[in-house]
């Protein structure tokens, strides 16, 4: 007798990822998957997680990630796996490093010489030595504003039974670093699902497209800012009330005498 074993075969082929975005702090990367072969019927679905030095980083699994100060110097990586059917294909991209953050060196103050003089009691003239100051270097050109924000310390919060938007402690820490002071503004866009109706996402009524709903509270949080770390933590809260459970985006932007910040956006869930 002669036996047949149809083999199962591969609906699709995968190469390595690759990992586009300027390497700085402050900026974003996008692991861009590279896919032939799927069908259109059925293309497959992806699932990304990134690495710092080859430790997975907690909470890191969209398909764009933000350079935080603690990449800075460090090796970055995109792990992608994706899924047709039963077929699961898994790569890992070329690792990118993140470039060190600048070293600002202080610029030394001269010592002059000391003043010195002939004692009054010599009948010869007084000689009087000038000290010579070098002269200072003056940057007249524009000063390098650096901010940067980190990750929250933890993703979803209960908001507090009173008080503001900004504790002492407890909430969801956020560390803020820059080279100047000036000032930092939180602002706060609620995120909702809703369907796409013409060129709209609409919470109700809308029959196309899953889509999210972005809307802008009017309450901003202002602070001053610190040159260095500066850690907030947020409490759930914004004018006087809680903030309704869900999804949040907090844009964060820094102003100081030289310059002002693009925002950077984080997220945060609220629940009850």
């Amino acid at each position: 007798n002669i036996f047949v074993r149809e083999l199962a075969t591969v609906p699709f082929a995968m190469t390595v990822p690759t990992l586009t975005g300027p390497p700085t702090v402050g900026q974003v990367l996008t692991c861009v998957p590279h896919v032939t072969g799927a069908s259109a019927a059925a293309p497959p679905t992806f699932i990304f997680s990134w690495t710092r030095n080859g430790v997975a980083i907690d909470g890191a699994r969209a398909s764009s990630f933000t350079l935080s100060t603690s990449d800075a110097g460090t090796s970055i990586r995109c792990r992608l796996v994706a899924t047709s059917g039963t077929i699961s294909l898994t790569d890992v991209s070329a690792p990118v490093t993140v470039a060190a953050l600048p070293t600002v060196t202080p610029t030394p103050t001269p010592t002059p010489t000391p003043v010195t003089t002939t004692p009054a009691s010599q009948t010869s003239t007084p000689v009087v030595v000038v000290p010579t100051v070098p002269t200072a270097v003056v940057n007249t050109g524009p000063t390098q504003v650096t901010f940067t924000a980190g990750q929250f310390s933890v993703r979803s919060i209960r908001p507090a039974t009173s008080g503001g938007p900004i504790a002492v402690s407890g909430g969801a820490s956020l560390t803020l670093t820059a080279n100047a002071s000036g000032t930092t503004t939180l602002e706060f866009l609620q995120l909702r699902p809703g369907r796409r109706g013409g060129s709209k996402c609409v919470l109700a009524g809308g029959k196309g497209g899953r889509c999210v709903r972005t809307t802008r509270l009017a309450s901003k949080v202002t602070l001053p800012t610190v040159a260095g770390a500066n850690v907030i933590h947020l409490t759930g809260r914004l004018n006087g009330r809680k903030l309704a459970p869900g999804s949040y985006r907090v844009v964060i932007s820094f102003s100081s005498g030289q310059a002002t910040t693009s925002g950077i956006g984080r997220t945060l869930k609220v629940t009850k």
